[in-house]
């Protein structure tokens, strides 16, 4: 099941609940690594935040690798003290890099707990190096936001790290990867249990891209539940995409139990 006008439709990959999503993410992910070492000798990850990657990222500490070849950084940091739990690198070390050994990949957390002025500057030398990246994880909230990227807030397009000092939610304050630097990958995967609700689902794919600032290829991926909201929502935010194509899909999920929409339907 294809949509041919791929440049205004990102790869949509639906699947029947969070397991069989999240083991095709860590493949893909492990996939994309094996290959980047071989080419390079090293593989640039950007890891998302928030409860929705922590099954993933359990997932990949099941693997036994030589992880020395991996280099980690963050897409946004909550400013909070460096081991409290509401932090995104706190997260990331309980599900995957403390259940890891050696050799250990090398990981750059963003000092959010220096504030986020001091830690977005510091970060920002780190980002200015480490371009371009192979893969950047994100997700995405129900207010249309990524990474801490919130909707109808202005940031510099000359930064590659934003402070963010009013958040929606708390804490207030954050530090994040610009859209640009978020784009300046081989792959962005959304991976998200929640439909976005308010404002059009292809909003965010856009201002990840940018209109300036296109490079990486982007992929949503989506749980079965989130598809009846996306049928919802298409006749009135999705014209391009055609009702009958929705219905298609669904009936071909059904009876596959994966759904692909993109011009080039493999993941």
């Amino acid at each position: 099941m294809s949509i041919t006008r791929k440049e205004e439709i990102p790869g949509w990959h639906v699947y029947p609940a969070p397991t069989p999503l999240v083991q095709a993410v860590a493949d893909r992910i492990l996939e994309m690594a094996r290959t980047a070492i071989a080419r390079r000798g090293v593989f640039k990850i950007v890891l998302a935040g928030g409860t929705t990657p922590a099954a993933l990222y359990r997932t990949l500490a099941e693997n036994d690798l030589d992880w020395k070849n991996w280099r980690i950084y963050f897409s946004d940091e909550r400013c909070l003290p460096a081991d409290d739990s509401e932090r995104n690198s706190v997260m990331v070390a309980c599900n995957w890099l403390d259940q890891i050994t050696a050799p250990l990949p090398e990981v750059f957390v963003i000092p959010a707990e220096l504030g986020p002025d001091q830690a977005a500057e510091n970060y920002a030398r780190v980002i200015r190096d480490a371009r371009p990246f192979d893969l950047v994880l994100l997700g995405a909230g129900e207010d249309g936001h990524t990474a801490s990227l919130f909707p109808g807030h202005q940031y510099p397009e000359e930064e590659l790290v934003h402070v963010e000092n009013n958040a929606p939610k708390p804490p207030s304050r954050r530090v994040t990867l610009s859209y640009g630097t978020l784009c300046d990958a081989e792959l962005v995967l959304f991976l998200t249990r929640n439909f976005i609700k308010y404002g059009s689902p292809f909003d965010l794919p856009y201002q990840v891209r940018g209109t300036k600032q296109i490079g990486a290829e982007c992929a949503w991926l989506l749980e079965r539940s989130d598809l009846d909201e996306a049928l919802e929502l298409a006749g009135h935010y999705c014209p391009v995409v055609p009702r009958q194509l929705w219905l298609d899909c669904i009936a071909a999920f059904e009876e596959t139990g994966h759904l692909a929409i993109a011009e080039e339907a493999a993941f």
